[in-house]
């Protein structure tokens, strides 16, 4: 990368994140960047024709795209940080489409929102002025998983070039036990976990979803309050789905999990990204999460982390000035917000990057089938990370091979006190070399030279570490 992508790459990355939180001022990111263009857009997908609104820079591109997937949102679709988060990516660089799912905003979970959003994409991606080269999904909450879920769907993954996905679930089998049974993994262990309300509606409305309309009605009603049912009166699914519902502890929702229909089972399997982690083709993979999330637990993030361990192009990240994406609910001193600033902006600055570095002729975007693919078109890179995302024996915990316990975002005097030995890291954290690193040769197709240009000129990709407990 040359010192001038850099330079784009950092200002856009910087800038995104002044104009997306609403503790920052937005005239003054206005001021200086071009406002976007907003189309009303009509796509096709298997669940009918979708309406949105698509923001994109002015002119002709192709530009990066990103399809974002907010999943089951307590708020409306004209909650003003929508159009915040759109004009956001479109005055830094990327096309932006929101896929809006009609059952999400029902507050249900259904594996058919796997294939609608990959309609979505495609659509986005065939687009004459996007760069399918550059795009890709991002989403947050259940909206992350279903956006590595569709990364991973045979009719698109071969044209994804990155996938983000920011307080995911990695398993429903693991998250739906959490929500039945009131519990967290913390470590090896479980601990107590004072389930969202929004979780628990979330959770019954998917789980009753394939029961017939009058008795998956009746255990919404009752069953979310463990209100009083004879199971006697529900069918045979709707009995499973009852235990289910009313389990006490983690090993009878384990029991009721394994008893349910064969059908339930099937459904919870295609809603699991665990299960097809490996069919996701994209260069980039980002997985970021905060540490105290009520809504989804961070265990869920980290076994999704301890699964992409080895995988070149993926980065894991955990905050503390979010509950659950929400960076106005957190009140953290000056100085501890500006280090998770530069952590966000550090889990952010990839895309950014890729998406400033890889650029195609025109004439070579599409194929002779008119199928667009990213094969021929991104070149190859090296691992973002060196130490390609190490995980200790338990799924939960993400550590270094050094073997050095330092918890996200402690403060390196903290450190210091604990482990004099490994302090030099969180030092680093905060300095100059944090913030500089080197980027692997380009296959020798450019001269040593460029290399030392793009070493001083290009952050260092954090890695995350989270203590054993």
């Amino acid at each position: 990368m040359s010192a001038l992508a850099a330079a784009r790459a950092h200002v856009r990355t910087i800038g995104f994140v002044s104009r997306l939180l609403p503790m920052f001022p937005s005239a003054p990111i206005d001021w200086l960047t071009r406002a976007p263009v907003i189309e009303s857009v009509t796509y096709p997908t298997p669940g009918g024709e979708v309406r949105a609104e698509l923001y994109r820079p002015p002119g002709r591109g192709p530009y990066p795209a990103v399809l974002m997937c907010l999943g089951v949102v307590p708020f409306g679709v004209d909650h003003p940080q929508i159009p915040r988060l759109k004009a956001a990516l479109a005055r830094f660089g990327f096309v932006a489409l929101i896929h809006w799912s009609p059952a999400m905003r029902d507050r249900r979970l259904v594996p058919e929102d796997i294939e609608n959003t990959a309609a979505a994409y495609d659509y986005l991606v065939r687009r004459p002025d996007v760069d399918p080269a550059r795009s890709g999904l991002f989403g947050t909450c259940v909206g992350g998983s279903f956006a590595l879920l569709a990364a991973a769907h045979p009719s698109i993954r071969d044209r994804v070039a990155f996938v983000g996905a920011f307080a995911p679930y990695s398993s429903m089998w693991t998250f739906v036990r959490d929500i039945a049974s009131r519990t967290r993994s913390n470590g090896g262990s479980a601990e107590s976990w004072l389930v969202d309300p929004l979780t628990r509606d979330v959770f019954v409305r998917s789980v009753t979803d394939t029961l017939a309309p009058h008795e998956a009605e009746r255990l919404r009603a009752d069953g979310s309050t463990d209100g009083e049912i004879d199971p006697a009166e529900l069918s045979g699914d709707g009995r499973a789905v009852y235990a289910l519902l009313t389990a006490r502890d983690r090993d009878a929702a384990e029991l009721a999990l394994q008893a349910l229909p064969q059908a339930m089972r099937r459904r919870l399997d295609a809603m699991s990204p665990l299960q097809h982690i490996g069919d996701i083709k994209a260069g980039l993979i980002l997985v970021g999460h905060d540490r105290d999330d009520l809504v989804i637990p961070v265990g869920e993030s980290r076994r999704l982390a301890s699964a992409l361990r080895a995988r070149a192009g993926a980065k894991y990240t955990e905050y503390a000035m979010f509950q659950h994406a929400d960076p106005t609910k957190r009140k953290l001193s000056p100085l501890r917000l500006i280090r998770e600033l530069r952590r966000l902006y550090l889990s952010l600055y990839p895309m950014f990057r890729q998406a400033v570095v890889h650029r195609v002729p025109e004439g070579e975007l599409r194929s002779a089938t008119g199928r667009l693919g990213l094969r021929h078109m991104v070149r190859r890179e090296e691992p973002l990370d060196g130490v390609h995302l190490p995980v200790g024996v338990h799924d939960a915990d993400v550590r270094v091979p050094s073997g050095a316990a330092i918890e996200l975002g402690k403060d390196p005097e903290e450190v210091r006190q604990q482990d004099a030995v490994h302090a030099a890291v969180a030092d680093d954290e905060d300095g100059l070399s944090g913030a500089l690193a080197g980027e692997a040769i380009d296959h020798a197709e450019r001269p040593r030279e460029d290399l030392i240009e793009r070493l001083s000129a290009r952050p260092r990709d954090e890695t995350v570490v989270v203590p054993v407990r």
